[in-house]
This record gives C-alpha cells, structure tokens and sequence, in this order.
C-alpha cells in the first residue's frame, strides 16, 4: 500500500506535489520521492528514506522550476527490501528516439516471475515499479503513451499508476479496480492525481472523479485530455475492502463512499451483532484508526466512551512499520494509558482489526498492568485468514493470528491475554458497506482471489 500523486500544468508543481504526498503520509513512511521534468526538459529524480518533511522539505522543493511532477509514499510490501521510488531515466526506442519516463505504483502485480521471463533484464530489486519501468522500452508503439498502453494490457494484479514523460502525465488504475486513484483540477484546470481525495486539499485543487477501473486518462503538457479503456475490462469490480478498515481517512471518500460516515457503520453492525453478549463499563478505541466507529459503537450499544488509551502524534502507524520487533517497539513508543479511565473497569477495547496481533496484545497488557479488571476485544473487521497478494503486508499466512488460531475466538483470547475476542462477520462488513452487489475484494478474510499470485484468473467474490 502506498500513496501517489501527480500534478502537470502548475507552477511550482514539486511544492504541490510533495504537499499532497505529505496528506497521504498514513499511506506509507518506509520512503517517498517525487520525478519531475524541469524548465530544461530534464527528467531528474529525488528520493530517500523517511517521512515526507524529511526528504522532501520546503526549501528543496520550492527551489525547482517544473510544472509537472509525481511522487510516492512507500509502504513495503515484499520481504524487508525497499528501493524508493519513483522509478525513471532514459532509454533509446527502435528508431533511436531518446525518451525520458518515471513511474509511481500503488498496489503489487500478479505474475511477475512470467514477465521477467518474458522480458529478461537487468533488475536491481523486487519493485513492481521497477519491472515497470524495465519493461517499457519492450513494448509497442512509436509514442511513450502507446507503449503505456501497451504495458498495462500484459499486467495483472493490482495497479493505480501515474507516469511522468515528455509527452504529459499518464494514470492507469487496473481492471478490477483494486486500489483508489482519483482525477482533480487546480483553480486554473490544471490536472492532478491521488490516492485519495483528501491530497487535493493541500495540493490547491479539487475533486473531479474517480479514475475508473480498467481506465487511462493522458494529459498533455497543453493540458489535453485523452481517456482510453484497457480491452480486459472486468464484468465487476473487486475494490480492496480493508482499504476503508483500515488506510482510508475519515476525511476522505473512497470508492464513491464518504470515509467518515463507512467507518461509522463498521461500527454500529459491530455492536448490533455483539449487544447483550459482554457485560462492561466503557468503550476505549485504539486511537485514531477506530475512534470513528468506535463513536457509533458506544452510542449504539449503549455504553460511554472514554480515551483510555492516548497516542503520540508523531509516531509511525504500526501496521506499515517493518519487522516485528520493530512493530513491537513502536506500539509501546506509540501509545499511553490515561489510568483514570480505566482503573477498575471493564472494557472493552475496539480496534480496526487483528493481522499479526502484536499492537493488541501489548495494548491489553498495558490496561490490565494500569489497572483494568478485564479487557474484551471488539474488532471491526472480520478474521484476516489469508495473505494478501494485491499489496498490504502480510506475506504469509502463519504471520495471521486467525489462521493460527483457525479463527477459535478463545484461543485467540487466550493468545493475547484478553478476556474475550468478537469480530465483526462478513455479512456484517457486506451491511456496513451496503454493498447492492459484489464489488469489493474479501479475498483476505475468506481466501476468494479474484486474481492468483502467477497472474492467472480466479474467481471473484
């Protein structure tokens, strides 16, 4: 999971770009860069590793001249390697045409192993991006944006792209729809492209549509749009779910639904299924991912809710950090209990979900340690039983408590030390989505790929 953007068209469009990445930081913390050409026709890159204030500062910047630029926030997604990105350079066609391209990726393709066969190279790392950009050169077409098209068409997985060259900025979100990408516009009708809707706030524009599934949208450097459709268009789409459990902010819209208001649901279906099944006194939410439904949770089970547990604002968000123990030292970094809350009490403790269970157990240690007298866990979410294979880090599935546990909510419990664990069903989250047909991927929850880890079709929920 990783956030992107891409502006062309607008002064200063480095400054507005690491802007809109800087909304999108949630996304990913790993690394971040931005591409951009310059007032020379230069394609240049910069990137590093950190936060968006650290690598991309105002001061550096504001001091370039381009009107066109991209960038990426990195959450990893394969093993412990990370290259920032983006990824670009030169490379010569058939004809001896130099041309200059860079690519940002949200998301993971299927199938790879065939396309580095297909199309041997020299790869320095295990970027999708990478691979990308790799496989350009190869493809048909006299244009970058013919070869884009070219490109895409022999990728499988899940893909929201944003290139950067000579002739404009390309989006392409891939077939099944699995990652957001959305289309905006400055004052002036400059184009610009995200993630999520929320960067256009701190990028000076505003919300047009959704890029939709299966599309590209070019624009020129004389700011002319063209809208091509990929010929492997699916009948349906399978939009990643947990992406509103858990990335999305309450502030932004996400797959045409208002961040705010979804999380909200999880929350009341959450409490419809659990009421009158846990005697307790408070509400406390893992801040800030559940504080939003865990609202509508208290009201509608009946029960206050108090902040039990603080969070230090500028720590990392510890699902996206890498490795366990890492993991394991962050959350403790993260988070602080507010004894008088929950001295003596019973409560229960409402998170988004439960991956790996590390932030969960060590929480429900921190309550008991401060004096809570018993801890339910309440999770918005169904059980996370299988890896995710489109672009959220859970490589393998012995890292899943609930397939470790094969879902037995008490030996869940047990594992980490909480005195009882309810999850929200799947026909609740289907409710809570209000969902009128199948559009969204559950494939973690109940192991339904759409698409398989080699590229090839499965089907879809």
């Amino acid at each position: 999971m990783c956030g992107v953007v891409g502006i062309i068209g607008k002064e200063e469009a480095p400054l507005w770009t690491s802007r809109g990445l800087y909304a999108l930081q949630h996304r990913g913390h790993d690394s971040c860069g931005i591409a951009y050409i310059n007032a020379e026709n230069q394609l240049s890159v910069h990137s590093g590793k950190g936060a968006v204030a650290d690598v991309l500062p105002n001061e550096l910047t504001q001091a370039i001249d381009s009107r066109a630029c991209l960038g990426q926030n990195l959450y990893t997604t394969y093993g412990s390697s990370h290259s920032p990105q983006p990824f670009g350079g030169r490379f010569w066609d058939a004809d001896g045409k130099i041309h200059q391209v860079a690519v940002v990726h949200n998301g993971q393709l299927c199938g790879l192993d065939r396309l580095r066969k297909k199309y041997p190279n020299m790869y320095s790392s295990h970027s999708d991006s990478e691979v990308i950009f790799a496989l350009l050169p190869h493809m048909k077409g006299k244009s970058i944006l013919e070869k884009i098209i070219s490109l895409v068409s022999e990728l499988e997985g899940a893909f929201s792209l944003i290139f950067l060259s000579e002739e404009g900025l390309t989006a392409v979100r891939d077939s099944n729809g699995f990652r957001p990408l959305v289309l905006g516009n400055a004052d002036a009708g400059e184009t610009m492209l995200a993630s999520e809707v929320n960067a256009f706030d701190l990028m000076g524009g505003h919300f047009e549509r959704e890029v939709d599934a299966g599309e590209i949208i070019h624009t020129s450097w004389e700011g002319e749009r063209s809208f091509f459709h990929l010929e492997n268009r699916k009948e349906k789409l399978t939009q990643c779910v947990f992406e509103h459990i858990y990335f999305a902010r309450p502030d932004n819209q996400l797959f045409g639904k208002p961040g705010y208001s979804t999380q909200q649901e999880l929350g009341i279906q959450a409490a419809r299924e659990l009421k009158g099944k846990i005697d307790a006194d408070v509400v406390v939410p893992v801040p800030d991912s559940a504080t939003i439904a865990s609202i509508a949770f208290a009201r509608e089970i009946g029960l206050p809710m108090e902040m039990g547990l603080l969070r230090h604002h500028f720590a990392s968000r510890t699902f996206i950090t890498r490795g366990q123990s890492n993991r394991e030292r962050a959350v403790r970094l993260k988070f602080n209990i507010v004894k008088d809350v929950i001295q003596g009490k019973k409560i229960i403790l409402s998170d988004d979900s439960l991956v790996r269970s590390t932030t969960s157990k060590i929480l429900i240690k921190m309550l008991k340690d401060g004096g809570a007298k018993e801890v339910h866990l309440v999770l918005f979410s169904p059980h996370i039983t299988h890896s995710c294979i489109y672009g959220i880090n859970t490589p393998t599935r012995e890292e899943l408590i609930a397939y470790r546990m094969e879902m037995d909510n008490d030996r869940i419990a047990a594992e980490i030390n909480a005195d009882s664990t309810t999850y929200l069903s799947i026909e609740g989250l289907r409710t809570a989505m209000k969902q009128t047909k199948d559009q969204y991927c559950y494939a973690c929850m109940n192991g339904d790929y759409p698409i398989a880890k080699d590229g090839q079709l499965t089907g879809a929920s």
